[in-house]
C-alpha cells in the first residue's frame, strides 16, 4: 500500500504529497494502477508520471476534480478526510446516517473547518479512520507525515475491507 521514498527510506516524517495520498487510496480500493493511461484528465499530470494512473483512476470516480492535481502539493488534513469520504461514499458506496454523525461531538476547533469539508471530517471521525489531534482539535490545516498516513491507511484498509 505504501512503500518507501527509497529503496531503503520510508521518510516517516515527511509530508505526505497529493500524488502519494491518492496512489494509497488507489491501492487500496484495487485499481489498475499497471496499465499505463494515455490521459489523465488533469492538464498537469503527465501520462508518463509514476501517480498518473492513480490520478486518471480518482478522476474517473469523482474523488479529486478539476482541471489541475497539484501531485506534489502536501494536502491538509480537512482535504484528506474529504477525499477519503469521497473514495469511500462513491467508489464503496458507504452512507453514514447524519444522526449517527450528529452523535459525534465536534471538534474545539471545528469553527476552522472549510464549510465545505465539515461533513467528510465527522465522517471519518465516525468510521474510525481519522482522529483529531491533542486534546479535541482536528488541524483542518495541518499537514500528515508518512508515518501518520500509514496508520490512517491501515484504519481505512479495515473499513474498506469490511463494507
Amino acid at each position: 500500500i505504501m512503500i518507501g521514498t527509497s529503496e531503503t527510506v520510508f521518510s516517516p516524517n515527511s509530508y505526505v504529497s497529493k500524488a502519494q495520498i491518492i496512489t494509497i487510496i488507489a491501492r487500496l480500493a484495487g485499481a489498475d494502477l499497471d496499465t499505463p493511461v494515455t490521459v489523465t484528465g488533469f492538464t498537469d499530470v503527465d501520462p508518463s508520471a509514476w501517480y498518473a494512473a492513480a490520478a486518471a483512476w480518482a478522476n474517473v470516480n469523482g474523488i479529486v476534480s478539476g482541471s489541475k492535481f497539484d501531485g506534489n502539493k502536501a494536502m491538509t488534513r480537512e482535504e484528506i478526510a474529504y477525499v477519503i469520504y469521497a473514495y469511500l461514499a462513491s467508489v464503496k458506496k458507504i452512507t453514514v446516517p447524519s444522526d449517527t454523525l450528529l452523535l459525534y461531538p465536534t471538534y474545539d476547533d471545528s469553527g476552522f473547518f472549510n464549510e465545505s469539508y465539515s461533513y467528510a471530517i465527522r465522517y471519518v471521525r465516525c468510521l474510525g479512520i481519522m482522529n483529531g489531534v491533542g486534546e479535541n482539535t482536528f488541524d483542518p490545516d495541518g499537514y500528515v507525515t508518512r508515518a501518520q498516513m500509514a496508520a490512517i491507511a491501515m484504519r481505512l484498509d479495515t473499513v474498506n475491507s469490511g463494507f
